[in-house]
């Protein structure tokens, strides 16, 4: 047995997924709504006996790992051990992975993750600014917070020493090449290593450590510190470090965000560091970004409530309103922490963990957020503060997905203005119209545009499904022609199933077709089982889908020959002309027989 099989004999599917998603028993199979794609409805199904999941929104599907790649952002050696972890199975097969490129980079990101921890041991002067900070040992333990010797060359010097060339270390983000050659990007720094969502460290943030402008540079003739730069770097863009796709402590929060049913987001490193250690263990933060729709996108997958606290100042508020206007893309219910005083979060929880958890408990809608601040100091009296204030919260309410919602908001903004709600639905009229005075954060974000799928390709899914749920279905004869189906999957398995004996099973007809159509088929068979549940004749029901599918099939032969016969005509080929007519003829007559068979289906059904 194979490790894949191995590991998908000793797990169930269905538990794997109720960890992440909350399941709802559908006849043979379980739902809800899917992780990958905002939706009201549920359309993403679990099947125990497939062992697979399948969207019919988004059209994501596959077995255990697949689901693991896309709940977790990672690949599939990645998953594969994630769940390997999980089951007990030791991975020998894959033990070449260690002379991968990208499995070298972890082996280094992890190796400097442990000289900056032992580097913290043995700076007192860092671990007292911590704890001046109010971060606890277990918490600087737990998040493996260290610190980057004050030199130039600390860091790649061990590496060096441990085996890793200049070449690695520089792919690794740890290096930046100057014209003395390569030097240490963290000089002088605390730093926050920064763990996947499977808890693997794959980059760092620093922070530079001011007291260290008080002491001379080790392995240096003049202390570095001046030439740190900004207050806080981060790891570049590497193979394993994307800032767009990365939230800080989400491996920590994870299972957290499932339990509260919701998460909160802040700006900081200290800021999540202190949420956690004062409990509120569901926070994550961004990483030396703004939010992003990616962002947005992988924490939908864990809950549909997300709670914002970023700074108060002008830069905070924009970025909470371009927040908000992700989130209301992804079906968010959003809330937005108030806090006074120009505080933040870890401030907070130093002065007092209780005020910090009541805080978040207290989180108000965004709208009622963004009003209150807009309206601080109003004049009733002032036309123009009134104008000001309907263009800061008008698109607000215009993006809200819900009518009651914007009746509700629409009625509150002519309360605090003094307007009648009238003009102020006209004023909205503007925006949902999309005019060009929406502003940027409320946008559409871009999105690729869907392949509509045409109505024959359809039917050869469904058709596909029925016959692969129930081979002997086969027997109705008739059925499409590789060649003349719009879909190669559906061709491919209507090929090997008139090759096959009624009593085929599913595993042997599997198993004849490609890989690449295997995963297609096994889709195709959910969504016939699925259906399947809800048809009480699914004899009826496939004789009618053979039917429809030849119908369209007959039409588009039609076309084609009036085209043919057409430009035969125009070139004066009267001979060829008239065999293509006849041609044209006989399915014309075809096809009437066809639509007649259908109609007196449609009324026996009726009866």
């Amino acid at each position: 047995m194979s490790q894949t099989s191995e590991i998908k004999s000793r797990l169930d599917i269905v538990a794997l997924v109720s960890g992440y998603l909350k399941l709802e028993k559908s006849g043979i199979n379980f739902k809800a709504r899917c992780p990958f794609h905002s939706e009201k409805t549920p359309s993403f199904y679990v099947s125990p006996s497939r062992d697979s999941w399948h969207c019919f929104g988004c059209s994501k599907g596959g077995d255990i790992f697949a689901f693991i790649m896309e709940i977790d952002g990672v690949e599939f050696p990645e998953a594969l051990r994630t769940l390997a972890e999980r089951t007990g199975v030791a991975l020998k097969e894959f033990s070449h992975e260690a002379h991968s490129e990208k499995s070298r980079l972890m082996s280094i990101i992890d190796d400097a993750t442990k000289f900056f921890e032992v580097n913290l041991d043995g700076a007192d002067d860092v671990k007292e600014y911590l704890t001046q900070r109010g971060v606890l040992p277990e918490s600087i333990s737990r998040f493996r917070v260290g610190f980057a010797p004050d030199s130039w060359r600390a860091t790649g010097e061990h590496l060096a020493r441990n085996g890793y060339t200049a070449e690695e270390i520089d792919k690794a983000g740890l290096s930046v090449q100057g014209s003395r050659g390569p030097y240490d990007r963290f000089r002088s720094r605390i730093i926050f290593p920064l763990e996947d969502a499977t808890g693997r460290v794959i980059g760092f943030g620093g922070r530079i450590f001011e007291a260290a402008q008080t002491r001379g540079a080790v392995g240096a003739p003049t202390s570095p510190v001046a030439s740190v730069g900004a207050k806080y770097i981060n790891t570049p863009q590497t193979t394993l470090y994307d800032k767009s796709r990365f939230l800080y402590g989400l491996g920590k929060a994870k299972s957290n965000i499932h339990h509260h049913k919701r998460v909160v987001v802040v700006e900081g490193y200290m800021d999540c560091i202190m949420s956690h250690q004062a409990g509120v263990t569901n926070t994550v933060a961004v990483s030396g970004t703004a939010i992003t729709d990616a962002h947005m996108s992988i924490l939908r997958r864990l809950t549909d409530t997300a709670v914002f606290s970023f700074d108060v100042d002008t830069a905070g508020v924009e970025a909470s309103r371009r927040a908000v206007g992700l989130a209301v893309r992804h079906d968010f219910h959003i809330r937005i922490v108030q806090i006074e005083g120009g505080k933040d979060p870890a401030d907070i929880v130093v002065q007092s963990p209780e005020r910090w958890r009541a805080f978040v408990e207290g989180a108000v809608e965004s709208i009622a957020f963004f009003l209150k601040r807009a309206s601080a100091g109003f004049s009733p009296s002032d036309p123009m503060a009134k104008k000001k204030i309907g263009e800061e919260i008008l698109p607000l309410i215009a993006d809200l997905p819900n009518e009651i919602e914007k009746s509700h908001w629409v009625s509150e903004l002519s309360r605090v203005l003094g307007i009648r709600e009238d003009a102020l639905l006209r004023e909205l009229g503007k925006y949902r119209a999309g005019s060009t005075e929406t502003p940027s954060f409320v946008k559409e974000a871009n999105v690729a545009p869907q392949v509509v799928q045409s109505r024959k390709a359809k039917l050869e899914e469904r058709i596909a499904g029925f016959l692969l749920l129930e081979p002997r279905l086969a027997s109705f004869g008739d059925l499409p022609q590789r060649h003349e189906c719009a879909l190669a999957s559906a061709g491919e398995i209507f090929s090997v199933l008139t090759k096959r004996p009624s009593s085929a099973t599913i595993e042997e007809i599997l198993s004849e077709l490609s890989e690449d159509v295997r995963g297609t088929a096994n889709r195709y068979l959910l969504e016939a089982e699925i259906s399947a549940e809800h048809i009480s004749g699914l004899d009826g029901e496939f004789a009618n889908l053979l039917h429809a599918w030849r119908e369209l099939s007959i039409k588009d032969k039609l076309t084609r020959l009036r085209e043919e016969i057409s430009q035969l005509e125009r070139v004066g080929d009267r001979e060829a002309s008239n065999v293509l007519m006849s041609e044209f003829q006989a399915l014309t007559t075809h096809l009437a027989v066809s639509i007649n068979y259908l109609n007196y289906g449609d009324q026996k059904n009726k009866k």
